[in-house]
C-alpha cells in the first residue's frame, strides 16, 4: 500500500477529489443505467455507509464482504457476468512495455523503457519467486530470454561503487515507518557522496541541484524501497562474474 501511494505521487489526491466532487444522489429506482456494484470489505471505513444507500435502480447491487480477497473476487465475478465482445489485442506503446519471461527460476513480467530494462525485482518488473539469486547464471538466463524474445539488448548501468553489505541496509517495513525515513536519508546522501555511506572530501560528488529536489528524491526513494534486498543480490551476482 505504501509503495502504491508513493507511485501515485501528487496524483493521489485526484481519486479522492473525483469522489468528493461527484454528484452524491443515487438515481431513482426507475432509472435505466448500466449495472453497478458497490462493495466494501470489513475494516474499510466506507463499509458502514452501504446501509445508507437505500433503494437502487435495477441492475445495482450493494454487498458487504469480509476480506479484501473476497472484495476482489466479488468484483471480478461481477465483471465476468457482464462480459461481452472481446476487444482483441490491445495496442501497445512502442517506447515502453512489459514482456513475459519464463526460465527455470523466474516466471514473470519484465518492464522496459527504450533501451533500459528493469531486472527482476527492480523498477516495475516482477519479483523473483523467492530470494533473489546471488549467482549470475540465473540473472543471465532471464536477460538472454528477454533478448531472444524481444530483440532488445539488455544494458545494465555501471556497478555501484562501494561494499554491498553497506550500500544496501535492511529496509524491512516496521510499524513506525522508520524504514521510510532511513531510505529517504540514503537517497539524499547518495546525491552528495559516492558511496553514500562514506562521508568525506574524497567521496564528495559535485552538487546537482536537480538531483536533490524533492520530486527527484521521491522517485529514487520509491525505487530504493521497491528493490530492497534484490539490488544487493544483483550487485553481488555481478561481482561474482568479475564486474567492478
Amino acid at each position: 500500500i505504501v509503495i502504491e501511494m508513493l507511485d501515485s505521487g501528487d496524483s493521489y489526491r485526484a481519486g479522492y477529489a473525483a469522489v468528493l466532487k461527484a454528484p452524491r444522489d443515487i438515481p431513482p429506482v426507475e432509472a435505466v443505467t448500466p449495472p453497478v456494484l458497490i462493495s466494501a470489505y470489513h475494516g474499510d471505513p466506507l463499509q458502514a455507509h452501504i446501509d445508507r444507500l437505500g433503494e437502487m435502480p435495477a441492475g445495482w447491487e450493494a454487498r458487504k464482504v469480509d476480506t479484501p480477497e473476497a472484495h476482489h473476487a466479488l468484483s471480478l465475478d461481477f465483471l465476468r457476468r457482464l462480459a461481452g465482445e472481446t476487444v482483441g489485442t490491445l495496442p501497445e506503446a512502442s517506447e515502453a512495455g512489459f514482456t513475459h519471461i519464463e526460465t527455470g527460476s523466474f516466471d514473470g513480467l519484465l518492464h522496459w523503457r527504450g533501451d533500459a530494462v528493469d531486472p527482476p525485482g527492480l523498477g516495475l518488473s516482477d519479483r523473483w519467486p523467492g530470494p533473489a539469486p546471488l549467482d549470475w547464471a540465473a540473472w543471465q538466463a532471464v536477460f538472454d530470454a528477454f533478448e531472444l524474445q524481444t530483440g532488445r539488448k539488455v544494458s545494465l548501468p555501471a556497478v555501484p561503487k562501494g561494499d554491498p553489505e553497506h550500500l544496501y541496509p535492511d529496509l524491512a517495513p516496521d510499524r513506525f515507518g522508520q524504514y521510510l525515513v532511513k531510505a529517504w536519508a540514503i537517497v539524499r546522501a547518495a546525491t552528495l557522496f559516492e558511496p553514500w555511506y562514506a562521508v568525506g572530501a574524497d567521496t564528495a560528488r559535485p552538487i546537482d541541484a536537480s538531483a536533490i529536489m524533492p520530486e527527484a528524491l521521491a522517485l529514487a526513494h520509491r525505487d530504493l524501497l521497491r528493490g530492497a534486498g534484490t539490488a544487493k543480490a544483483l550487485h553481488i551476482a555481478r561481482l561474482s562474474r568479475g564486474e567492478n
